[in-house]
C-alpha cells in the first residue's frame, strides 16, 4: 500500500515502475533488480517503509512512503551485494526443507490442487482472519529464524572475532598481517566465510574509535603496518588452551 492507496507494480521493458493509480511514483532500472545480487540501496528504497522521493522526467517530485514487499522464491539462498542488519530485519523467510524423491513426484499435482481450490482458499481466508486479529504478527518457523541468525552472524564476523579475541588497550598494537591471519583462522574453525582484506580493515577501524592505523612492531621485531590501541586477549586464549588440555 502507498499512503493507504493500493499500488501496482509493472514490468515495462527494462524498468520496474511502482505506480499509484497509473501515475508513476518511482522508476528503477531493471538491471538493479538482479535476483542473485540485489543491491542494498534498491531493496531499501522499495521496502524501507520510509519516506522516499521520486518523479518522472519533467514532472514534480512525489513524496511517498512505500511498504511494498517483494516475494522471492528459489532453490538457492537470497544473496545481497552489501547486506547489513537493516536488510536482514526486513526479511521474512519461509523455508521448504523437504525434498520429494523423483519416484514420489506427482506429475498431476497441479490439476489435483486446482480441483480442490475452493477448500484451499477457504483455509487461506480462515488463516488470514487469524493473522489480521493478531495484528499481522506473522511467526516464522524455528529453522527460518535460525537461518536469519546465521545470515546476521555472517555480517558480523569481524566484530565477533574482535570481541572474542582482542581487547582495546592504549598500549596495544598488532600488525595488520597478523590480525588478518588470525581472523581467517577464526573463520576457518567456525565454518564461516571471511571478508576480504580491505573490508576487514574498514570494519576494524569502525569497531572502536580508539583503534588507529600506524607503524607497529610485529612478533619478530619488524616495523610494519598495523593497528594501535588494540591487542590480543591473551587471558582468553590461555583459558581456551587450558580447557583443551584438561
Amino acid at each position: 500500500m502507498l499512503n493507504n492507496i493500493y499500488i501496482t507494480v509493472k514490468l515495462k521493458r527494462l524498468i520496474i515502475a511502482v505506480s499509484d493509480n497509473e501515475k508513476c511514483a518511482a522508476v528503477i532500472t531493471f538491471q538493479q533488480f538482479n535476483a542473485l545480487r540485489l543491491t542494498r540501496r534498491f531493496v531499501t528504497l522499495i521496502v524501507s517503509s520510509e519516506e522516499t522521493v521520486g518523479r518522472e522526467v519533467y514532472q514534480k517530485y512525489i513524496h511517498y512512503t512505500p511498504t511494498l514487499k517483494f516475494i522471492f522464491a528459489s532453490n538457492w539462498p537470497l544473496c545481497f551485494a552489501h547486506p547489513d542488519d537493516a536488510v536482514i530485519d526486513r526479511l521474512v523467510v519461509i523455508r521448504f526443507t523437504r525434498e520429494i524423491p523423483a519416484k514420489d513426484i506427482d506429475h498431476d499435482l497441479e490439476e489435483k490442487l486446482k480441483s480442490e481450490k475452493d477448500i484451499i482458499f477457504s483455509l487461506a481466508i480462515d488463516t488470514l482472519k487469524d493473522l489480521i486479529e493478531s495484528g499481522y504478527d506473522f511467526k516464522m518457523s524455528e529453522d527460518s529464524e535460525e537461518y536469519l541468525r546465521q545470515q546476521r552472524a555472517q555480517i558480523h564476523t569481524v566484530q565477533d572475532f574482535l570481541a572474542e579475541k582482542t581487547v582495546i588497550a592504549e598500549d596495544g598494537s598488532i600488525s595488520s598481517d597478523e590480525l588478518f591471519k588470525n581472523y581467517n583462522h577464526y573463520c576457518d574453525i567456525n565454518a564461516i566465510t571471511p571478508v576480504g582484506r580491505n573490508t576487514f580493515k574498514e570494519k576494524v577501524m569502525d569497531y572502536d574509535s580508539k583503534i588507529k592505523c600506524g607503524k607497529v612492531y610485529d612478533s619478530v621485531g619488524r616495523r610494519v603496518n598495523g593497528y594501535k590501541g588494540i591487542k590480543f586477549n591473551l587471558s582468553k586464549n590461555l583459558e581456551e588452551k587450558d580447557g583443551k588440555d584438561n
